[in-house]
């Protein structure tokens, strides 16, 4: 117990004094004597005040809208009451008290940091407990790193803002690099006011080796942060599609084919295997290029000819195969001669020097070209004379 002493010769029958008492942490009481002598006879009444034991614990606070704020905490001594100070930079806003363990502060300025402080008291009060509440959006996330890649996850791990900052969801928005896929955004609800100062998040059911574009968001009931984002590719496997639309134009035999769906190519297409068989024989052809030129088809012979892609985990399943039939052509035509009118023309032309004897000429085509736009002009099936 404190005691404080002090003697005043006074004439008046009456008087007021203050007497300042600082709040005490442990809790320790304060006896306060009052001596008063009247005609030589001493006169004393004292007062004992008490002090809580300790202050609150556990202060905090929580956004509630654009101008509110809940104040809660906890405390484990007993108590008459609670005093709240909050203050932005150096300026006391308002001191208030209550006998709840909560108090909700309105009319408050967003985008401005709290103070906020707590004091507990029987008689005296206690020392305070503070709490500063950033009262905006969070800042963003920062340290953005990957763990746990696999061929369809990737853990995402992040720092969180400052311990100032009020943090109730997390964003995470990733989009594949395929244009055929759209983004997803997953909402992960946090408790505010967490004890960790790192958080992870695992992405499930992605492409394999497709590159995703992966972003996290801070966020409370005022809005959400910056994006923070980064670029990670899946582990590959190999492709799961076929080439599409395969053609071979004749006679130059040249095969061409559509790329694989990027949702299946499950990693960087490398190369493409072209598999070409008939009745006696299969044999297979590498080409890095959606087009391969085949030299050595025979001509009056069924092939059957498919198309798989390759990537650097191996090779995927083969397109269903075109069925090609190599036609033997005639030579070219010799000796073109013409007779030109104003409108009109007349050309000639001897026939070519080798025609198969099986495959006899149907049609010829004639192209020219046109002097005012340069532009060529085909004529199919001319009837043969």
């Amino acid at each position: 117990m404190k005691s404080n002493s002090m003697a005043t010769s006074i004439d008046a029958l009456t008087y007021n004094n203050t007497l300042l008492v600082y709040p005490d942490p442990l809790g320790v009481s304060v006896d306060v004597t009052c001596i008063a002598m009247i005609g030589g006879v001493n006169y004393s009444q004292s007062v004992i005040l008490l002090a809580p034991s300790g202050p609150p614990n556990n202060v905090r606070g929580f956004i509630l809208n654009t101008t509110s704020i809940r104040v809660n905490w906890t405390t484990s001594s007993e108590t008459n009451g609670y005093v709240i100070e909050y203050t932005t930079g150096s300026v006391i806003r308002d001191v208030i008290s209550t006998s709840e363990d909560e108090i909700v502060l309105t009319d408050l300025s967003p985008m401005s940091t709290y103070t906020i402080s707590v004091y507990s008291y029987t008689d005296l009060l206690s020392v305070n407990s503070t709490t500063v509440l950033r009262f905006d959006v969070p800042s963003p996330v920062t340290s953005l790193s990957v763990s746990n890649v696999s061929t369809t996850g990737i853990t995402v791990n992040w720092t969180i803002p400052s311990s100032d900052n009020y943090v109730t969801y997390y964003t995470i928005s990733y989009t594949p690099s395929c244009p055929q896929l759209s983004s997803v955004n997953e909402t992960v609800s946090v408790a505010p006011h967490q004890s960790t100062t790192t958080y992870s998040y695992t992405l499930i059911g992605l492409y394999s080796g497709m590159n995703y574009t992966i972003t996290v968001r801070a966020g409370n009931v005022l809005g959400g942060s910056n994006s923070m984002s980064f670029k990670k590719d899946t582990i590959s496997t190999a492709p799961t599609g076929v080439p599409t639309s395969l053609s071979l134009l004749q006679p130059i035999n040249n095969l061409t084919w559509n790329e694989v769906n990027c949702s299946k190519r499950n990693g960087l297409i490398k190369n493409y295997t072209v598999m070409i068989s008939n009745s006696s024989i299969t044999y297979s052809l590498t080409s890095t290029e959606r087009y391969i030129i085949l030299n050595d088809l025979v001509f009056d012979i069924v092939y059957n000819i498919s198309v798989a892609a390759v990537n650097s985990v191996g090779r995927g399943p083969f397109s269903d195969p075109i069925v090609a039939e190599i036609g033997i052509v005639p030579g070219p035509v010799g000796s073109v001669s013409s007779i030109m009118g104003t409108t009109w023309a007349v050309i000639s032309w001897s026939v070519p020097s080798y025609i198969p004897s099986d495959y006899p000429i149907i049609t010829y085509e004639i192209g020219h070209l046109q002097a005012d736009n340069c532009s060529m002009v085909d004529d199919d099936d001319f009837d043969i004379q």
